[in-house]
């Protein structure tokens, strides 16, 4: 009964981390039964990288909101570029984290982690050549690429990827029923 608790409780955390407002609360949630599966696997590297997985996302989460706060106060017309330049390389940082956690996860209960490790580095990396390419064809063809209506579609198209991560990620958690054997690092 514990191990169903232990895989659900990080598999409903992931899907709250979709949600902007509820995105705390789930990677508290994904954290806590991290941490309890890791307990169960014996495998402390998990946790560990989870929860510092969790510190660069948190960090991320709090650049976004006040980024936002400038833009929604201020104006609209804030450079936007390297704000989110610094949220999506801490959210790259998250990525590289929890797809070390999910590979020692894996290797304990056989469960294919991987795929959301791998969409969370890509959800991140996207908007990052996104910047690179639009930055580089402003340079080269000496016009202002950066305007408010490219930003938010390079914005949306790494979270979307990330919100897919977090999908794979909770139908990884949920295909966890029973406990596995001990995994020995």
């Amino acid at each position: 009964m514990g191990a169903v608790i232990n895989s659900k409780l990080p598999a409903i955390g992931s899907i709250l981390m979709m949600f902007p407002v509820l995105n705390i609360i789930g990677s508290i949630l994904v954290l806590k039964g991290m941490n309890c599966l890791a307990k169960q696997h014996k495998s402390n590297h998990a946790y560990r990288n989870a929860l510092i997985g969790t510190i660069f996302g948190m960090v991320s989460f709090i650049v976004i909101s006040n980024v936002f706060l400038v833009v929604i106060f201020i104006s609209p017309f804030v450079l936007l570029a390297l704000p989110i330049v610094i949220v999506f390389s801490f959210l790259l940082l998250m990525a590289l984290f929890f797809r070390q956690s999910f590979n020692a996860l894996e290797a304990c209960s056989g469960i294919k982690f991987r795929v959301a490790g791998l969409a969370l580095i890509i959800g991140a990396m996207v908007p990052l050549i996104w910047y690179g390419i639009l930055y580089v064809l402003g340079v080269v063809l000496l016009m202002d690429i950066f305007t408010v209506a490219t930003l938010p579609t390079v914005f949306l198209s790494g979270l979307l990827i990330v919100d897919l991560a977090f999908m794979f990620m909770a139908g990884a958690f949920f295909s966890l029923k029973q406990p596995q054997p001990v995994c020995q690092q």
